[in-house]
């Protein structure tokens, strides 16, 4: 893929590419969103050095790919809901998010994605990993596309996954119950939020997925 204002150097095999010759603190034209915004299809994951934006900034580049989420059980910022920090000090013993995961992927209508802005960071360790669930999805060896897309239970909260096993175990759950939604198997499309039951919405202990759903421009089955 040609890129017109942009330069991008991936950073591994399966996944990631650095984008270079962008400054987020400023407005970016068209063009050259068009061109990060095709590198993020094309990567999956994409990388700014060197930035120094503000939190109206932070915000004005993640509205370009889309309505901002508002995260419906962890707080945001003081004026500024939109955003979460995210803080480990030295003593702190629990990782936040420090598990697998597709951030709001418990959404009836999962988030694009996240845009993480790094303030501060250690010299070595507390690494973020990212994986390509098209990738992984596309390389299951025959007979297991099947099994990648039975239904799951998706919890979230206290006691969600306690709760999520307790009600396999016995059969309980019910695909008509408010508390779980079935997400199509690599469907082309996603449909709005119904009215209450956006990421502003009412709070639902679980939801049942597909383990994997398709991506609306890529293409590509199993992201997320």
């Amino acid at each position: 893929m040609g890129y017109k204002t942009i330069g991008v150097k991936p950073v591994s095999g399966a996944l990631g590419a650095e984008i270079e010759g962008v400054d987020l603190s400023k407005e970016l034209s068209n063009e050259t969103f068009d061109d990060i915004h095709q590198a993020f299809l094309d990567h999956v994951v994409i990388f700014f050095r060197d930035q120094h934006i503000g939190h109206e900034q932070h915000k004005a580049f993640g509205r370009r790919f889309g309505t901002l989420n508002i995260h419906p059980y962890v707080r945001g910022m003081d004026g500024h809901p939109e955003i979460m920090q995210i803080v480990k000090e030295p003593e702190d013993r629990i990782n936040f998010g420090g598990g697998w995961q597709s951030d709001m992927s418990f959404l009836e209508e999962p988030a694009l994605g996240s845009i993480l802005y790094a303030k501060e960071v250690p010299p070595y360790g507390g690494d973020t990993l990212w994986a390509n669930q098209y990738l992984a999805y596309e390389t299951l060896s025959d007979g297991h596309e099947e099994d990648a897309g039975r239904p799951e239970g998706h919890p979230y909260g206290k006691g969600g996954i306690q709760r999520t096993r307790r009600l396999r175990a016995a059969a309980q759950i019910d695909e008509r119950d408010g508390r779980w939604r079935r997400h199509a198997l690599l469907r082309a499309s996603r449909p709005a939020h119904p009215p209450g039951d956006g990421p502003q919405g009412p709070l639902c202990q679980s939801r049942l997925h597909r383990k994997v759903r398709g991506h609306d421009e890529t293409g590509g089955n199993g992201r997320g």
